[in-house]
């Protein structure tokens, strides 16, 4: 994933983010460019743990599109299949027991998300996402700012 940073109105870096072009543009329309250099250890661990109200927000403003992960527009909502819906539709259908002990302390309970966690992967693995999808709705979440 590249690279991203975001600039001033003086063309001047500001932030770095880990972020595919289309979702850079769409958060930081006209205001950001390619790092011309690799991303320092601290901006690329960004994407390895993110709160888990910003992991929710992705989750809610993403679709799934023929296998594509899209953004849903700022005013479109889509309660019945964007990511987090179909979460919880999955969760509604778990055995009590250990996975779905952890699926409600991570969506309720956990501070944060880990990218590399058991939970997480199981998610991916019932939502048919691939492990660059995962990566991309990671960085979107660590782009959020409540």
């Amino acid at each position: 994933m590249p690279v991203i940073e975001i600039v001033d109105g003086a063309g001047k870096a500001v932030d770095r983010i880990l972020a595919t072009i289309e979702i850079a543009e769409q958060l930081h329309p006209g205001a950001w460019r390619l790092a011309p250099e690799p991303a320092p250890e601290d901006v690329a661990g960004l994407t390895h743990e993110v709160p888990r109200w910003a992991g929710r927000l992705a989750l809610k403003r993403h679709v799934l599109e023929q296998d594509a992960l899209v953004l849903l527009a700022p005013d479109d909502a889509r309660p019945e299949d964007n990511l987090l819906a179909r979460v919880l539709a999955w969760r509604d259908t778990l055995q009590p027991g250990e996975m779905l002990d952890r699926v409600d302390a991570v969506l309720n309970d956990a501070k944060d998300w880990l990218r590399d966690s058991e939970t997480v992967a199981a998610v991916a693995a019932v939502l048919g996402l691939t492990a660059e999808q995962v990566d991309t709705l990671f960085a979107w979440a660590a782009a959020q700012r409540a």
